[in-house]
């Protein structure tokens, strides 16, 4: 290996390992491995005479300081929020040792410090000590893992304390001393016994110039005395979680089982879980129940044995109670008991919220997180008085068996509570949505400004610059990723094209643009803005099928009969310049004029007729024709405000383009397929499992609507019989309420599945894929890559004949898609609150109502349907604003009484699902009735919408009004119409 001065050759040396190793198959054999150790690794200091003629990156990351930090791998792995602060540490050496080891616990971590590593500012340096020949030690018979780490990372150490001090410069005044940080005790007691300077990261902290605002950085110590200080009570509040062994043997034997647990959505303290070694679903409900695990944590629980069932149920609810002020029900009729007896994963992650400022004891305070499922977090901070009323940022360390509430450290603020732009950023953050600005090495991928279609391209490429091709989209789009072309043939039949936006020709495989894109994923639609998954640049320009410009396509062509019969279909990398790029109003108006008789009109008219008769085609197939209560916003352009929300309506040319990108994925799927058996990217969506629809069947029932659900078939025509008279918005409806009893569509590598497994129920399709939204969704890049090299014009990349590397990035793709449509969800609750705050303020404003009217008396008096009678609520939607509201149906809460009564004299009829009063309506699923919708005017972060029962002779929204009251739980809307693209 030659090192920056060329008559210098550094040799190597290889280390040999031999060990014995027996096979699954029981087959015994010897595995030796060489290990290559090298002279030539620089230390990465520029004070360093030795190392200046190697060859290492310039400049040299570490320069002249006091000292240089050598961090073991606890602290890496859990004061990650600290080593992030710019003014935490500086001139830090990463070893090998330790930043393996952190990859193999903690890939979010490992990426973290990786971005660390990679700001110059900072001046940290990767040492491969590993691979140094004075550096690298043998593991010793009977050491642990653990114990070898720490013995090469305090080799490393002893390793730089001399190095510098005999290599460095003559002119160097002052040579930086080397000090290890480490949390383990006897890490650093052995150090000491070395030589080796080494100190605590709460030491290091302590002589800190900005140590206060550090010290909040910290995470929770074990070990700590801090223990004592943030617990309220005395002893054990939880049981002992089981040893993992012990955890792992009886989950062999079935006594334990193992899942992931789900949290309410309205409450931490009522999970379920669901695990491959039991046939139902099991209920973890209070503190007892919950025993410290949090939304999401990998669980090992147990049954509670029948005859124990109500004794237990009572007592966690009682506990629960006491202990934390909330009420659980008792009554789990319909699912059985289960208890936490261990954690075999956690996944924490930063939790957004605030602090509870009447919880403040000291310098402890407990964080309330936005996030229902997750439970407060008890943190100390000196910085309390400055973060009242902000929007922060939290981490749990750990959850002691004695603390009530797990145990945390503050990490950032994001700003002030409230601010609709802070809540934006806090609800990505909470769905793990990316927010930092592309890299400069991301950046460095892109074409330069005055990019233009290279000559090359237009020879090798289809040529439809002369073609009517055209985009429709929602308004506002500026990511146009697919376009459509149709013109007639000799033969009578029809050329149909559907041209897809060529991303892969600028995000080249294992390129950082491409690495980033894969991590991202989606493009997250949120109400006012748009985190995109690629640069701007692609997403919005060189790649966005505008309007007569020459951009670069990948086309699916296919003849097709005047009866939407496919006669042939080809795939081309193509050439295109559109003739239009309209809304689905534009195009729908067009096709409607029939004063308009130009060529591109036409032709629009024929795809849609073709489009309406591949839609009937699937129909009779057994695709499903479902609905969502989608909502869209108008926004002010000036104030970003909400000012009118409705249920969103689409159109014919809805469906048309709808029909053609359908047949694009199905086509694309079938086709990469055949050149992929093990990973081609396709996406399935599994048969709905009955017990999800129990529900919504006995409700139909009531009301004497029966669904057949034995196929989607089936389901198909029962859901079109399914229809009420003088009730218009019934069907609707009920497709609403069944689209949620539908199990998630995933992505998936075809190996890893059998092929019966590939359906798609909804569209009733044997196979299928996204192929035609490149620019904001991954998997469609992934499939245009494989596409490309099934057709002959491109290589594929190795990883995408690697089953394990596919389903990683699928498996990425489904969390990231699910993770987006949340936040998508959460932003429509957020900027509904902010819509009905502004009606209220603009009533009072108009001076209609008194400057001292009660949020009540301003309230919006709508129509409603009831979706669901339960034993205390009732749930009803609301079509005008497509939201749904939670109306709790229980007397005003009385001190020291715990059961409360229905109001009015309500009684909850089991079997008919319905509540009847002497006084009041009959309240049964799919009734309408007249509600009021309000918020309690305040800080934005704290309102909810409140919905109520408007009762038939008890006043309006101006006067006293008897109703039922409750907060609303939670809105329903899958896509934000305004800025999403249609999910095909």
């Amino acid at each position: 290996v030659h090192g920056g001065d060329s008559n210098i050759l550094y040799l190597g040396m290889s280390h040999t390992t031999a060990f014995i190793k027996k096979t699954r198959r029981g087959k015994v054999i010897r595995v030796t491995k060489e290990h290559y150790l090298r002279d030539d690794i620089s230390c990465g200091s520029e004070l360093c005479a030795v190392c200046q003629h190697l060859f290492v990156p310039k400049p040299l990351p570490l320069t002249q300081a006091a000292q240089y930090l050598v961090l073991d791998t606890n602290v890496v792995l859990h004061q990650i929020d600290l080593i992030e602060h710019p003014s935490s540490m500086n001139h830090v050496i990463c070893l090998q040792t330790v930043l393996q080891e952190v990859r193999h616990r903690d890939l979010t971590t490992y990426t973290r410090i990786r971005d660390v590593i990679a700001d110059e500012s900072r001046h940290f340096y990767v040492f491969c000590n590993e691979h140094h020949r004075e550096t690298f030690i043998d593991k010793l018979k009977g050491e642990t893992p653990n114990d070898r780490n720490d013995r090469s990372i305090r080799t490393a150490c002893k390793w730089y304390q001399q190095h510098m001090s005999r290599a460095c410069d003559e002119n160097i005044q002052s040579v930086p001393r080397v000090v290890m940080i480490s949390n383990d005790a006897l890490n650093v007691a052995k150090a000491s016994e070395e030589g080796i300077a080494a100190m605590t990261i709460h030491d290091f902290i302590k002589g800190h110039s900005n140590q206060s605002e550090l010290m909040d950085l910290l995470a929770f110590a074990s070990d700590s005395s801090a223990t004592a200080a943030d617990t309220p009570h005395e002893g054990s509040i939880y049981r002992e979680h089981k040893p993992l062994s012990e955890v792992m043997a009886r989950l062999k034997t079935k006594q334990y089982h193992q899942a992931v647990m789900h949290c309410s959505r309205m409450s931490c303290f009522k999970a379920y879980a669901t695990s491959s070694s039991l046939d139902h679903e099991v209920v973890l409900q209070g503190m007892e129940a919950i025993n410290r695990a949090v939304d999401g944590d990998v669980i090992a629980f147990e049954v509670i044995p029948e005859a124990q069932r109500k004794q237990f149920l009572e007592q966690t609810s009682k506990t629960t109670e006491e202990m934390i002020g909330e009420i659980t029900e008792s009554n789990t009729s319909s699912h059985i008991p289960g208890r936490v007896v261990g954690i075999i994963k956690r996944n924490w992650r930063s939790y957004c919220g605030h602090l509870d400022m009447n919880s403040r004891r000291g310098d402890s305070y407990l964080f309330v997180p936005m996030d229902k499922r997750v439970p407060r977090i008890r943190l100390r901070t000196h910085q309390g008085d400055v973060l009242q009323n902000q929007r922060i940022v939290v981490a749990i360390d750990q959850w002691p068996k004695t603390s009530l509430y797990p145990v945390g450290h503050f990490v950032r603020a994001l700003g002030q509570l409230g601010d609709r732009d802070v809540e934006s950023e806090a609800i990505l953050l909470e769905h793990d949505v990316s927010l930092r600005p592309f890299t400069t090495a991301v950046l460095n991928c892109l074409p330069p400004k005055d990019w233009k279609i290279p000559e090359e391209e237009y020879r090798r490429r289809e040529d439809f610059r002369n073609i009517r091709v055209c985009s429709i989209d929602p308004p506002g789009c500026k990511d146009i990723d697919d376009a459509l072309h149709c013109r007639a043939l000799p033969n009578n039949n029809f050329e149909v094209g559907v041209h897809i936006a060529d991303v892969t020709h600028f995000v080249k495989a294992g390129t950082a643009l491409d690495q980033e894109a894969a991590s991202r994923s989606t493009t997250v639609y949120l109400v006012d803005r748009r985190i995109d998954m690629l640069p701007k640049v692609l997403a919005e320009s060189l790649c966005s099928l505008h309007e007569h410009v020459e951009r670069l396509a990948f086309s699916v062509v296919w003849e097709m009969t005047p009866d939407a019969e496919i006669v042939n279909t080809r795939f081309c990398k193509s050439v295109i310049k559109s003739v239009g790029a309209f809304t689905y109003a534009q195009a729908q108006t067009r096709i409607d004029d029939s004063s308009l008789q130009d060529d591109l009109t036409r032709e629009l008219r024929i795809l849609n007729s073709l489009a309406k008769k591949l839609k009937l085609k699937r129909a009779q197939d057994g695709a499903l024709s479902l609905a969502s209560a989608e909502v869209r916003f108008n926004i002010d352009s000036e104030t970003h405000d909400p000012i009118d929300v409705a249920i969103y309506q689409t159109k014919e040319t809805n469906s048309l383009v709808e029909e053609f990108m359908l047949l694009a994925n199905i086509s694309t799927g079938q086709r990469i397929y055949e050149e992929f058996p093990e990973t081609a990217v396709l996406r399935r969506h599994p048969h709905p499992m009955k017990k999800k629809f129990d529900d919504l069947l006995e409700i139909l029932s009531t009301v004497g609507v029966k669904l057949d659900i034995s196929s989607s078939k089936a389901l198909n025509d029962s859901l079109d019989a399914a229809q009420r008279p003088n009730s218009p918005f019934f069907n609707q409806l009920v497709r609403i309420l069944t689209t949620r009893c539908m199990q998630e569509a995933l992505y998936f590598a075809s190996g890893t599945v059998t092929e019966a497994e590939f359906r798609h129920y909804g569209l009733a399709s044997k196979i299928y894929t996204h192929f035609t939204s490149p620019i904001r969704r991954y998997p469609d890049v992934l499939v245009h890559r494989m596409l490309a090299h099934a057709i002959g014009v491109e290589t594929i990349h190795p990883d995408l004949r690697e089953v394990v590397a596919v389903t990683a990035l699928t498996d990425n793709s489904n969390h990231r898609h699910r993770n987006a449509a949340f936040a998508g969800q959460a932003s429509v609750k957020l900027n509904t609150i902010a819509f009905f705050a502004n009606k209220q303020r603009q009533k009072r404003k108009e001076g209609t109502f008194p400057a001292n009217a009660t949020a009540r008396e301003l309230a919006e008096k709508e129509r409603a349907i009831i979706t669901r009678v339960n034993p205390k609520s009732v749930q009803v939607l609301i079509p005008r604003y497509g939201i749904e509201g939670h109306v709790e149906m229980l007397e005003a809460k009385v001190p020291g009484k715990r059961d409360r009564e229905l109001i009015h004299g309500y009684k909850f009829i089991e079997k008919e699902r319905c509540m009847q009063s002497p006084t009041r309506p009959l309240l049964r699923a799919f009734e309408e009735l007249d509600v009021l919708i309000f918020v309690e005017e305040g800080n934005l972060a704290d309102m909810q919408v409140t919905v109520e029962i408007a009762f038939e002779g008890s006043g309006g929204s101006g006067g006293d009004v008897e109703m039922g009251s409750g907060k609303r739980g939670r809105e329903e809307s899958v896509k934000i119409a305004k800025q999403s693209k249609r999910k095909v």
